[in-house]
C-alpha cells in the first residue's frame, strides 16, 4: 500500500510568517521518502480535507507545539499521527538544549518564552520543559492556567519570545500589548522579539523532521 504523509498546520495572514511556515513545509517534503501533502487546520472541518484513495495509507504530521483540542481532533480521524513538539520527554529535552545553546546568557536578564496555552487545561509539558531550561529562561503562555500574569521574573530586564512556530500579526499584537504592557507596568525593562521558533531556534526543526522519519516507518 502506498504511503502519504499529510502535514497539518495553522496558517496565518501575515505574509512573512506564512512564508517561513511554507518554507519549512517544503523542507519537510524534500526530506520525506514518501509522497507528501498538507492541510490547513484553520479550516473548520478538517475531516473533509482528508478524503484519499483507498489504496493509500495516510500518516499525519501535525506542526503543533503541544497536545490539546486540535491534536485530539486529528487523532480522532483515525490515522497514524506523530506527536506534537512537546510530547515525549526526549523531544522536550532536545528542545530545551537547543534553546539553552542559542540564547545568550546576560547579567540581570530573563528570557520569557510565550506559548499559546490552553483555556481548558494546564499544559504539563510546559513544566517538563521548564525543568530542562536554564534558570534565566521561563516558559509561560498567552492564555489558560499557564498565563504570563502568574510569572514573576527575578531580573529587571526581560526579553519576550513567542514560543510559536511563527509570529503572525495576531500573536505579535497580543504579546506587544497584553504581555509587554503587563510587565512594563510592574517596573520591568522589556524587549520583544517578533519571530517564532522556526527562525529563532533552527535546531527545533530537526525534531519535526525526526517525527516525520518515524512516521515513514509505520
Amino acid at each position: 500500500m502506498k504511503k502519504r504523509i499529510i502535514i497539518a498546520y495553522f496558517g496565518t495572514k501575515d505574509e512573512k510568517a506564512m512564508a517561513q511556515l511554507s518554507s519549512f513545509i517544503k523542507e519537510l517534503q524534500a526530506e520525506s521518502s514518501v509522497s507528501c501533502g498538507s492541510i490547513s487546520l484553520m479550516h473548520k472541518d478538517v475531516a473533509n480535507q482528508l478524503v484519499f484513495p483507498a489504496d493509500e495509507k495516510i500518516l499525519m504530521l501535525p506542526l503543533l507545539i503541544q497536545r490539546g483540542g486540535t491534536y485530539e481532533k486529528l487523532l480522532s480521524c483515525g490515522f497514524e499521527t506523530a506527536p506534537p513538539l512537546l510530547c515525549r520527554a526526549e523531544d522536550i529535552r532536545e528542545c530545551a538544549s537547543v534553546i539553552n545553546r542559542t540564547l545568550e546568557k546576560k547579567t540581570d536578564h530573563n528570557y520569557i518564552l510565550i506559548a499559546h496555552g490552553d483555556e481548558m487545561r494546564r499544559i504539563e509539558e510546559y513544566g517538563t520543559l521548564q525543568n530542562c531550561l536554564r534558570d534565566d529562561v521561563i516558559i509561560t503562555a498567552l492564555k489558560g492556567k499557564d498565563r504570563y500574569t502568574d510569572v514573576f521574573p527575578s531580573c529587571r530586564n526581560i526579553t519576550l519570545i513567542p514560543f510559536l512556530l511563527t509570529c503572525g500579526h495576531h500573536a505579535a499584537h497580543e504579546i506587544n500589548t497584553g504581555c509587554r504592557e503587563h510587565f512594563m507596568k510592574r517596573g520591568y525593562s522589556v524587549t520583544t522579539v517578533e519571530s517564532g521558533i522556526l527562525s529563532l531556534f533552527p535546531g527545533i526543526r530537526g525534531i519535526f523532521i525526526r517525527h516525520m522519519k518515524e512516521l515513514e516507518k509505520e
